[in-house]
């Protein structure tokens, strides 16, 4: 049978259940799915479980479809379960999958399969598991279709899907062969923040690299030298996946030390609090700075002047061949 979305999304679909094939459409043969999203599923299955479907077979086709959300399974695949004789085509999954075989897009795949133009961006856990198909048995192929490896912790690069970190993922140029064309094409992206997202099916919230909860910048304590080098502060956020995002610098002491993106300059001896801060300055992390004096040398020959003993150690110098450095 047939079943077109004509562009709408499902949201909230809620799933848990016993049996084996769980999903929108349960197992599906000869059918044809197109144009539906599916937005923030949350689907358990002690068998199979897919948020679309959990099985795909026999000349079936899924086009034009996205889902996000969280599936459990034995076999677990973010947009469909597994998939026989069938294709699945510009569509993409941002779902956490766990399942004991496990995949980004589709748990496992075989017979004449195919997967072409699709990508997935979540999380997988599982012991059998990829970054886009957990399982390829038999002469199915991927073409063209990617997975973050950041997010899913994966990095099989086996004819399973590509492995891509996110920052390559919000480039339209990673995506060759997609139909990006302007109003007509099948995709569009919001270049540097978001994935790949179906033209005729715009999320409320564009698919994207997870939003930063955390910085940190290393090394936790610095120990610089007046009049020295200046050093650098290297930032990281996560979680895993996270986009770089603006990162205000700051100096507690700008007397003692003064930052300029991570990178710390002495300014005079003592001590100082350099603060990275992301989100407003809602979320930040900090470094101590030390700032040491310099060392003064003195270089040269001296000699008393014609020191006669008189009871005390105190003599004058002469000075005119001294050089005193480190100022």
């Amino acid at each position: 049978g047939n079943f077109n979305g004509n562009g709408k999304t499902i949201s909230g679909l809620f799933i848990d259940r016993t049996d084996d094939s769980v999903g929108l459409f349960g197992a599906c043969s000869d059918a044809n799915i197109q144009n539906l999203g599916l937005s923030g599923v949350n689907i358990t299955s002690n068998g199979t479980a897919g948020s679309l479907t959990g099985h795909l077979g026999e000349a079936s086709a899924v086009t034009n479809c996205y889902a996000t959300g969280t599936v459990r399974g034995i076999p677990a695949g973010g947009l469909v379960g597994t998939i026989s004789n069938s294709t699945i085509t510009n569509s993409y999954a941002a779902c956490s999958v766990t399942g004991s075989y496990a995949g980004g897009l589709v748990s496992g795949m075989g017979g004449t399969s195919s997967i072409t133009n699709s990508y997935a961006a979540g999380s997988v856990t599982g012991t059998a598991a990829g970054g886009l198909v957990g399982n390829k048995l038999g002469g199915g192929t991927v073409t063209a279709s990617y997975y973050n490896s950041q997010t899913s912790g994966k990095s099989d690069n086996d004819g399973r899907g590509e492995p891509k970190n996110s920052s390559q993922l919000v480039q339209k140029a990673t995506f060759s062969g997609w139909d990006f064309t302007e109003e007509t094409g099948d995709w569009d992206i919001s270049e540097g923040i978001s994935y790949p997202y179906l033209r005729a099916l715009v999320p409320a919230s564009l698919p994207a690299p997870p939003a930063p909860t955390g910085i940190t910048v290393a090394p936790e304590n610095l120990m610089l030298t007046y009049g020295g080098l200046a050093a650098t502060l290297t930032p990281s956020v996560g979680p895993a996946g996270t986009l770089m995002p603006d990162i205000t610098w700051s100096s507690s002491n700008t007397s003692v030390a003064t930052v300029s993106d991570g990178e710390v300059t002495p300014v005079s001896a003592g001590n100082a609090t350099i603060t990275a801060s992301i989100a407003g300055g809602t979320i930040s992390d900090t470094a101590t700075v030390q700032v040491n004096k310099r060392p003064l040398t003195i270089s040269g020959s001296f000699t008393s002047d014609n020191k006669q003993y008189d009871g005390t150690t105190t003599a004058s110098i002469d000075i005119n061949d001294l050089t005193l450095s480190g100022i």
